[in-house]
């Protein structure tokens, strides 16, 4: 299971036509002080929990927490930028691309998730309206 076959933890496409970014995030599941713990480390959320129910709503919950606060306050694409997410304005074919493995090794917590005993990638599919 600790078999990571990417250099990319999320594809996103930003279409200018519906204000729509929809974004496939990479999550990793595992337990810490017997706690159910999910993180996302492209957008440095996590979700906690007694059990894996719990820990999936508390990340959506951060989720939606994140993408309705930065869409209010205009700031989703300066927040994705501190991330690590890279864009490119184009009136054809805008994109965004996910933050590289290295910088998600480098500056969040998933180099200390990957030495655990124990866990498991996933993916969650996001869709933020800006």
């Amino acid at each position: 299971m600790k078999n990571i076959k990417t250099s990319r933890q999320a594809n996103a496409s930003y279409r200018t036509v519906k204000h729509k970014i929809d974004v496939n995030v990479s999550v990793y599941e595992f337990e810490e002080n017997g706690l159910h713990v999910i993180y996302s480390p492209s957008l440095d959320l996590y979700g906690y929990g007694k059990t894996l129910k719990q820990a999936e709503k508390s990340l959506d919950v951060s989720l939606n927490d994140f993408i309705n606060y930065t869409s209010v306050k205009n700031t989703i694409f300066n927040e994705l930028k501190k991330l690590g997410w890279s864009m490119r304005k184009s009136k054809t074919r805008p994109s965004i691309k996910p933050p590289s493995m290295e910088h998600l090794m480098e500056e969040s917590d998933l180099s200390r998730i990957l030495q655990l005993p124990s866990y498991r990638k996933t993916s969650r599919e996001l869709a933020i309206a800006i």
